[in-house]
């Protein structure tokens, strides 16, 4: 309901699905729970607004063991890469770690969290994009990353996305 409307109020919600404040409150504070809305002060929004991002530390905390699986399947299949581009986000922060110790590899990341875990590996050589620092997500972005990026030869690219849908594929904020 909050995805078409893109917001929903808990009175409406009541009236709608014909049950009391407190079963709406309850059922939001759910969903909220498993990520799927934001609450606001008598309604909720979808988490895919514009308006709300999970901040690098929140993502850090959600889903952990699935994450941590998804990162060793990915690592594992690096192949002979040699240059590897690794997007912002935590789960890809997690691949980063994941990655063999004991290879030479260049990562090409827009994230300083996954720079700066990867700094002091032998090995390796990590490259940051330059450009506008988001808070949320303590990653570079902007013409400046775009612009470093499209004269990279990537071997391989770890790719995270807030969404994905059938019309507009994966989706992000911001460039």
């Amino acid at each position: 309901m909050t995805r078409t409307s893109g917001s929903a109020e808990v009175s409406s919600l009541a009236v709608e699905l014909n049950v009391s404040l407190e079963t709406v409150r309850r059922d939001l504070r759910t969903l909220e729970e498993h990520g799927l809305i934001r609450r606001t002060h008598g309604g909720a929004y979808p988490v895919e607004s514009a308006g709300f991002e999970t901040t690098l530390a929140e993502r850090s905390t959600r889903y952990l063991p699935q994450k941590t699986r998804i990162a060793a399947t990915s690592a594992g299949l690096l192949g002979e890469a040699e240059t590897v581009f690794i997007d912002e986000g935590f789960t890809p922060q997690l691949i980063a770690e994941a990655l063999p110790r004991d290879r030479p590899m260049t990562v090409v990341t827009a994230s300083l969290a996954t720079a700066g875990a990867l700094a002091g590996r032998p090995y390796l050589h990590t490259l940051l994009l330059g450009g506008r620092v988001r808070g949320s997500t303590l990653a570079t972005v902007d013409q400046w990353a775009i612009r470093m990026l499209a004269e990279m030869v990537i071997d391989l690219a770890y790719v995270g996305a807030n969404g994905i849908s059938r019309e507009h594929g994966l989706t992000t904020p911001d460039t």
